[in-house]
Order: C-alpha cells, then sequence, then structure tokens
C-alpha cells in the first residue's frame, strides 16, 4: 500500500493517513487504555489500497479485504494479545500461572527457554533489561535458523553469544562484547522494517518494538499476585488494573491492551529505570553494569538526534510509512525524492513528542 500510496501522495501526507485518524477509526474509544476495536469495514478502503490488494494477489498473497485491514491493524500496534482470542490458549507455561501473561510471550515471538535464560542472564531487578537481551537472542537464533535453511556457509552471524547464553547457570555469565553484540543485532532490526519468518508459534511477527514491549510485559506480570488485573481470558478486571499510563499504583492488564499502550508504558518504564541505575554507584559498579551500559545505548538508525520519548513514536504512521519507504527506496521501489519528504515528516512528528 506504500509503494502505490507514495507515487500519488502530495509533500507532508503520509501514506498510511494521519495517525489520530487511523486511531480514531480503528479503536471504539482511543482515550481508554482498554479499548475495544471497532468492527472491520471496507467504508474506507479506498482505489489505491484495493489496488495493492490486487497486486498482492497477483504475488500469489491471497487474502479477503477484511484480512488486509487486519494485517494493517497488526503492523501498526493496533491489536490485543488476550488468550485464546488473538492469541492461542496456550498450556506449556504452567510456571508461569496464568494464561495472559504466557500469551505476552507469544506475541512477542519468544521461546519458553530464552524467556527464561534472559531473566537469569540479566540478574535480579533487571526484568526491562532481560526482555531486551531476550528479543536479541531470538533474533539471532532465528537469523541462524534461516541461515541453515537457506544452505549458508558463511552467514556473517556469530552463535557464540546464544551458545553461551544458553550453557549459563548464573546471571552475568556473558562478556561484555558477546552482550554488545545482541544489542547491535537488537539495534539493527530496531532500525527497520523489513520481512521477517513467522514466530515460533506460527504467526506473522510484530514489529520488534512491540517484541521487547510484549517480553517486558510478560516479565512484569509474571510476578502480579491476586487481586489479579486481568481474568483468565485476559479481560481487564476494571476494579484491579490500573486506568492510565500514568497510574504507577496499580497493575496493568497487558494482554487487553494495545500494542501500542503496551509500547508507551515499556518507553517510560525503561528511561525511569535506566535513570535510576545510572545514578546509583553501586549498580554501575556491579556485574549488571555491561548490560545496563549496552541497553542505554540502543538507538535505532531512524531516530537520528532525537531521544527522551522519541522512541515510543515508532509505530505512528509518519515514522512507519518513512522508515518503510527508506526499504522500498533501496528496493528501487519508490522514489528517493519521496522519501525526503516523508522523513521531514517523520521529523516533525518527532519534534512535537509522544502524544501519549
Amino acid at each position: 500500500m506504500i509503494t502505490e500510496r507514495t507515487w500519488q501522495i502530495t509533500p507532508f501526507a503520509s501514506p498510511l493517513g494521519d495517525d489520530s485518524e487511523v486511531e480514531r477509526l480503528a479503536l471504539v474509544d482511543p482515550a481508554n487504555l482498554y479499548t475495544e476495536l471497532a468492527p472491520l469495514s471496507v467504508t474506507g478502503v479506498d482505489a489505491t489500497w484495493r489496488s495493492a490488494w490486487s497486486l498482492l494477489g497477483l504475488q500469489g498473497f491471497h487474502m479477503s479485504l477484511l484480512q488486509t485491514q487486519t494485517s494493517f491493524r497488526w503492523d501498526l500496534g493496533l491489536t490485543r494479545a488476550r488468550p485464546g482470542v488473538e492469541m492461542p490458549l496456550l498450556h506449556s507455561f504452567p510456571e508461569l500461572g496464568k494464561p495472559w501473561v504466557a500469551a505476552n510471550i507469544v506475541k512477542a515471538g519468544i521461546d519458553r527457554d530464552l524467556f527464561t535464560q534472559a531473566q537469569l542472564l540479566a540478574g535480579p531487578g533487571n526484568a526491562l533489561l532481560a526482555a531486551n537481551l531476550a528479543v536479541a537472542a531470538q533474533l539471532l537464533r532465528e537469523k541462524l535458523a534461516a541461515a541453515r535453511a537457506s544452505g549458508e556457509t558463511y552467514s556473517g552471524l556469530w552463535s557464540g553469544p546464544l551458545e553461551h547464553m544458553m550453557a549459563a547457570r548464573r546471571a552475568f555469565a556473558l562478556t561484555d562484547v558477546e552482550t554488545s553484540y545482541l544489542m547491535r543485532l537488537l539495534e539493527n532490526e530496531l532500525s527497520s522494517r523489513r520481512e521477517v519468518p513467522p514466530s515460533a508459534y506460527g504467526y506473522r511477527q510484530v514489529p520488534t518494538a512491540v517484541r521487547v514491549a510484549r517480553a517486558a510485559a510478560a516479565y512484569q506480570s509474571k510476578t502480579y499476585k491476586a487481586p489479579f488485573p486481568c481474568a483468565n481470558d485476559g479481560v481487564v478486571v476494571t476494579a484491579v488494573a490500573a486506568a492510565s499510563l500514568a497510574d504507577a499504583t496499580r497493575p496493568f492488564c497487558f494482554a487487553d491492551m494495545i500494542d501500542r499502550r503496551v509500547l508507551a508504558w515499556y518507553g517510560a518504564a525503561l528511561r525511569d529505570d535506566l535513570a535510576e541505575k545510572r545514578e546509583d554507584p553501586d549498580t554501575m559498579a556491579s556485574a549488571a553494569a555491561p548490560l545496563i551500559k549496552a541497553v542505554d545505548r540502543l538507538h535505532p538508525a531512524w531516530l537520528g538526534a532525537f531521544v527522551g520519548d522519541a522512541p515510543d513514536a515508532s509505530l505512528d504512521t509518519e515514522v512507519v510509512s518513512a522508515t518503510t519507504t527508506r526499504e522500498l527506496v533501496w528496493q528501487g521501489r519508490v522514489r528517493a525524492a519521496t522519501l525526503d519528504a516523508l522523513e521531514e515528516l517523520a521529523a516533525d512528528r518527532l519534534c512535537r513528542g509522544s502524544a501519549l
């Protein structure tokens, strides 16, 4: 759809539409942290969308127009992670207790062994850091598997960090070089919008930033005690759960939150966590320091000079349009001049700051 629309749009118009308008059409109540999704409809499907849909069919990807809207919502972080609804109801994570904890791991596309090992290696009190380590290790495992499947004898990948990680039996077992390698691999994926293979659970992968946020949500919700913020089916218990991202006194029902809101929670929580750790001399002199510094240095390429809460905008239509168009320019499918206009639009969005 971006390929089709970038040949027709005027400068400073996102080919995915205005972000607030996209949310208004996709969500019943965008201001509600646990909003229902609006029913799918072909009413807003224009001629360019239909053209893109037809091209998908010619390329062998047959789906209905409603299915294209489902994919659109999935890619822009407008879906939830309720067990038995958006995610399968798994019974293979008994140690996690509740199915809505496992649902976040499934949406993050992380294997159970890596999820457990990342928490061990990150050490106690470092669940938000563990989320980055878990996704980075999963990415390396996926890339190694893809290289083997294609018969590549040299893929440029280093399997050592993954092997060491899985063999470790104590916290902070990875070397500084191994930790840095994994974080650079994660940073590279956070910087792009490339197509990737389905997850280990058979689902189309959500954007990498969402994978990290969902992993962090799983670690966080794993610690919850009764009364729980979610019912067993992942639906929010309003009397228990926090009603806004600013509420730090009550737990969140992440399974009933769309990816965008989980990402906003994670971004703010990580910034606070890193700031607290940086100001503690004992922590920065401890064995956890290399991982703290490596995660703190994560800076996706599309951010440029922006810092602070700018990463929270990674799923906004202006940013997605620019990062995806960059990939399309490299493939020769979109004009370079279009990318310049969209990057200016994305920069303007980042200058305005997060709307959440």
